[in-house]
C-alpha cells in the first residue's frame, strides 16, 4: 500500500475551556466517591435508622413540623400503631389496646 491510498491520520484537539474544566470536576467527584464510599454509606444508613428516634423527640420539644415530616416520609415504611409505640412525654409510656379503645 502506498502513501496516497492510507487515510489521513485523525489528530486530537487538547480539550480546554468548560469542557476541560468540566471533565476534571468530574474526575475529582468520581475519586472523592471512591475514597469515601463507606462514610457515604454509613451516614446515609445511620439517618435512615436514626431519624424515627429523633420524630418524637422533635414533638416533644414543640418542633412540630419538622417532626410531622419524618413521620409522613417513614409512613410507608412503619406501621405507627400505637399499641407498638412509645410515647415520649406523655402520661404513659406505653398503651394497650384494650387502653385506646
Amino acid at each position: 500500500m502506498d502513501s496516497e491510498q492510507t487515510p489521513p491520520r485523525a489528530t486530537r484537539q487538547p480539550v480546554t475551556g468548560r469542557t476541560r474544566d468540566f471533565v476534571l470536576f468530574a474526575d475529582r467527584a468520581i475519586w472523592r466517591l471512591a475514597v469515601h464510599w463507606l462514610f457515604l454509606v454509613n451516614l446515609f444508613w445511620g439517618l435512615y435508622v436514626g431519624l424515627p428516634f429523633l420524630a418524637p423527640v422533635l414533638m416533644n420539644a414543640g418542633l412540630e413540623t419538622p417532626a410531622k415530616l419524618i413521620y409522613l416520609l417513614y409512613r410507608p415504611a412503619c406501621h405507627q400503631r400505637p399499641e407498638r409505640s412509645y410515647f415520649l412525654g406523655g402520661p404513659q409510656a406505653t398503651y394497650s389496646i384494650e387502653e385506646l379503645d
